[in-house]
């Protein structure tokens, strides 16, 4: 076979710009409906999986605690009635004992609500989401977690999750301490006097109506901060990926769009502060009103002779108590806004569907590659990359595909690692549709070699134990030497528990390459795929890669992307893509000898190389 070593120029950093990004957060989102707190409730339970049983029972604590604690207020009526108008002492221990007692069991559900977090209930939780998340990203296709902007992704995992699981019970505390004991004291007074009762429920009316009303607004507000820290989240991730080319270009913070997305977060929180601060105003000045009301028309109602001192003493007694709770109530349910935006954003990527698989499973006992009519184009470009690409890579052969920029190459290698899915056609693997191979089978049938390589912030020894989790040091060792790499990294100060830094900061660009393919020689598949893998290295990187290359696609079905058509020359079988279609394929010299679009490629690359001697 012939040396697979070339490569093709990837894709540029974010360049700096200046202007905002997208408003939605802004405007898009006034036609956003109210979710119903059923809807919510539904999804709670589902991201809270099996843990939906015990945090259900937690809630149903806390209600039961709030309908206990407005009973217990209720009590104090009777307590008055005993004190100042019988002066009844032995009635009114009996009535303090019984609101000591129901306080007290109050107290206990309460506590045991809570100790579904105290012992570790939410973190179990929150744990499990996360995972089920991780393994979510693995089990759909990629093309459709590549539509949303990663900053978004990392949101929902962890600002999402933590504003969800973290903030479940105190929210829900509030709000039925709020709205539950009111209620029942209400409901108990129409027992003494059914006007002070009806005096009770005044200003709920109005409160309801004004929620009602408003809390559209709350949403929308809730959707768009939300929004705009996702942006954000974004664009400080590009910035800091960006941070050598921003540097090197003189390009400063204000030059960039993080800018203008911390101004448009920033614009988003105030106008959120003033709505939540204008409507907590508002409901706290009708509160005290209603209280002030209250309060005449049971003084009014005493004068009169028409009720009891007692009762009426007992009564300003428990309105002062409900006050701040129903004056605040806009800011617990605004919480609960939050909770609900976060609860979506996690059942919305919970709800991505998984990639169809096509029954029954089965694994391939061959490794010939066959594409037959695939055509294929991304989801919300509105055009077609690939058309009815039918093709054959032979097992243990090197087939090499080449063809100017844009034609398709990359996709035609995403497709068969199955990071999306062709519209048309299918692939096969060994006569197998890929879609009946396992997901896990499939990658580790298949090596590949990016021109960018992608290191996480681990040691050597991990990043390249990665491609087979379960291999000893020795194997990864052995898999370093073959790649070339072993000196260079017994070179560093730790040697092979050096850790890379952020995707490999402390590399050159020969050395990530090189530890990529070490990852290729310990995974040691039977595909493997080489995408540009020498486009961005020097002379002397080239080289050394191009000589680790050689000995990894021995005897095995390779494919490799290159514009460097000197390199390829040597392939088994090339196949020009252009526009998305096979225009040609053959080996070199049957394509040379046809003078078509392969023949005038390598004339270009030569006169280009005549120029640069």
């Amino acid at each position: 076979m012939g040396n697979p070593i070339g490569g093709e120029a990837g894709a540029p950093a974010s360049a700096p710009r200046s202007g905002g990004g997208d408003k939605s957060g802004e405007s898009g989102l006034s036609l956003v409906s109210v979710t119903p707190v059923t809807t919510t409730w539904r999804r709670l339970m589902e991201v809270a999986g099996e843990g939906a049983p015990a945090l259900s029972r937690a809630i149903g604590k806390l209600a039961l605690a709030a309908v206990l604690h407005g009973l217990c207020l209720a009590l104090l009526i009777p307590l008055s009635v005993a004190l100042v108008q019988d002066t009844d002492w032995h009635r009114a221990g009996i009535w303090l004992a019984a609101m000591g007692g129901i306080l007290g069991l109050s107290a206990a559900l309460r506590w045991s609500a809570y100790n579904f977090e105290f012992h570790g209930g939410m973190i179990r939780i929150t744990q499990q989401l996360r995972t089920e998340l991780g393994y979510k990203l693995r089990s759909v296709p990629l093309e459709m977690i590549q539509r949303e902007k990663s900053g978004a992704t990392v949101h929902k995992l962890l600002t999402g999750v933590d504003n969800t699981m973290t903030a479940v019970l105190g929210v829900t505390n509030a709000i039925l301490l709020a709205i539950v004991p009111p209620v029942v004291v209400g409901l108990a007074l129409f027992g003494f006097d059914w006007r002070l009762g009806l005096i009770s429920f005044l200003t709920f009316p109005l409160l309801g109506y004004f929620y009602y009303r408003r809390r559209p607004a709350f949403g929308r507000s809730a959707r768009a901060v939300d929004a705009a820290h996702q942006d954000l989240h974004q664009q400080v991730l590009e910035y800091t990926q960006g941070l050598p080319v921003l540097r090197a270009s003189g390009v400063s913070l204000r030059d960039h769009p993080v800018a203008d997305e911390i101004d448009r977060l920033e614009r988003l929180q105030s106008a959120d502060t003033d709505l939540s601060t204008s409507a907590t105003l508002f409901m706290s000045v009708t509160v005290q009103l209603g209280l002030l009301v209250s309060l005449a028309v049971g003084a009014w109602l005493v004068v009169t002779g028409e009720t009891e001192l007692a009762v009426f003493l007992a009564f300003l007694l428990i309105l002062s108590r409900f006050g701040e709770p129903l004056s605040n109530l806009v800011l617990y349910t605004y919480m609960f806004d939050m909770l609900e935006q976060a609860v979506e954003n996690i059942d919305s990527l919970r709800r991505v569907p998984d990639q169809v698989a096509i029954d029954p499973a089965a694994e391939p006992d061959r490794f010939d590659i066959i594409l037959e009519g695939v055509s294929f184009g991304y989801q919300g470009s509105g055009g077609t990359v690939l058309r009815d690409v039918t093709a054959r890579f032979p097992e243990n052969q090197l087939s090499a595909i080449v063809g100017p920029s844009g034609q398709g190459k990359t996709t035609l290698l995403k497709l068969l690692q199955r990071f999306a899915d062709p519209r048309a056609g299918r692939i096969l693997i060994g006569g197998l549709d890929i879609r009946r191979i396992p997901p896990a089978k499939l990658a580790s049938l298949i090596s590949v070699v990016f021109q960018d390589v992608h290191l996480f912030g681990d040691t050597i020894l991990n990043n390249i134990r990665m491609a087979r989790p379960t291999a000893g040091e020795d194997e990864v060792i052995e898999a370093a030497q073959r790649a070339g790499c072993d000196a260079f990294i017994r070179a560093l100060p730790n040697g092979y528990e050096t850790r890379v830094g952020d995707n490999g900061a402390t590399l050159s660009s020969g050395e990530r390459q090189r530890i990529s393919i070490a990852r290729a020689f310990l995974k040691n598949s039977p595909i493997i795929l080489l995408d540009e893998p020498t486009a961005a290295l020097d002379t002397v990187n080239e080289r050394l890669v191009q000589h680790a290359l050689e000995h990894l696609v021995r005897g095995r079905t390779v494919i490799v992307i290159s514009h460097r058509l000197s390199l390829v020359a040597g392939a088994d079988r090339i196949f020009v893509l252009e526009e998305g279609r096979v225009s040609e394929q053959g080996d070199h010299t049957d394509l040379m000898a046809e003078g078509g679009r392969y023949s005038r490629m390598q004339a270009a690359s030569a006169e280009e190389f005549s120029r640069c001697d």
